[in-house]
């Protein structure tokens, strides 16, 4: 599920560092989270930068929607219960029955508490939207059509909707709809369906003053930091240590610049090889 252009002539809350590329991801963060106060369905997402997962030389890749990436990630509680095994076959082997009961209650209490801990990390878990290097390479417009783009794809699944098919290549006629109630004009591009998106006039007017936040954070962007296509090579494990309360990670490694939860605003990521 994502928006793309066709390969040809279109190739923590507080300040951030303006020399990063976090600049622009807050303000992208903000951008949803505006996206958001008008569609109340939407949900906090981990918000990423970093290259498409496609090939150039197929189509350029703008942004992606991914459901369920992200899942909060805790240390393995296999250590416990192989402590409490011990302690119970130990205790049958020598004959202590009382002792065995007690490793058996303190056994079935630690699986409880790690079966409240499941069910509690599976209502955490989040979607990834990601915009790719050559998503930020456009006008603030054209980035924050693709961030509703990719809103879309967010409010189809919240709604059980079927928007895409074919690997969510194809954008079908209900993407379309959901499209035009966030605000974007969607145009025929085969062979991928209603995937052309551009904002409505309304929708320019509607969220002026989150294109010219974008605007700003986009020209201090382009001034002083790197370009991101450095990101192209690098795919590592990342862990976003996050001010909800819980460490989040993706469910597959992927190629990542920065990341950044639009729940609290936290962005540090914590990358290893």
């Amino acid at each position: 599920m994502s928006s793309s252009a066709s390969a040809g002539p279109q190739a923590r809350e507080g300040p951030v560092d303006s020399a990063s590329p976090g600049w622009l991801l807050q303000a992208l963060a903000d951008g949803w989270n505006a996206i958001r106060a008008r569609h109340e369905e939407l949900t906090p997402v981990i918000l990423v930068i970093g290259p498409g997962p496609l090939p150039a030389a197929t189509r350029i890749e703008l942004g992606h929607f991914a459901p369920m990436r992200w899942s909060p990630w805790r240390d393995s509680h296999l250590s416990v219960r192989a402590d409490r095994l011990a302690a119970f076959t130990t205790a049958i082997q020598e004959g202590d029955q009382a002792g065995a009961m007690q490793a058996l209650a303190a056994s079935s209490d630690a699986l409880l508490r790690e079966a409240r801990q499941l069910s509690a990390d599976a209502s955490a878990v989040m979607s990834e939207v990601l915009i790719t290097v050559d998503g930020v390479a456009g006008s603030a417009a054209e980035i924050f059509a693709t961030l509703l783009h990719e809103a879309v794809h967010a409010v189809a699944f919240e709604r059980g909707i079927k928007d895409t098919s074919r690997q969510g290549r194809y954008h079908n006629a209900r993407f379309r709809a959901i499209a035009e109630e966030l605000g974007l004009e969607a145009g025929r591009d085969a062979p991928f369906g209603w995937s052309s998106t551009v904002l409505a006039p309304g929708t320019t007017a509607l969220y002026r003053e989150t294109l010219r936040a974008l605007t700003e954070a986009l020209g201090d962007h382009r001034d002083h930091s790197t370009a991101l296509g450095d990101a192209r090579a690098r795919r590592c494990e990342v862990t976003l240590m996050c001010d909800c309360g819980h460490r989040v990670r993706p469910a597959h490694r992927q190629s990542i610049r920065e990341a950044i939860c639009t729940r609290c605003n936290q962005r540090d990521a914590h990358h290893g090889i």
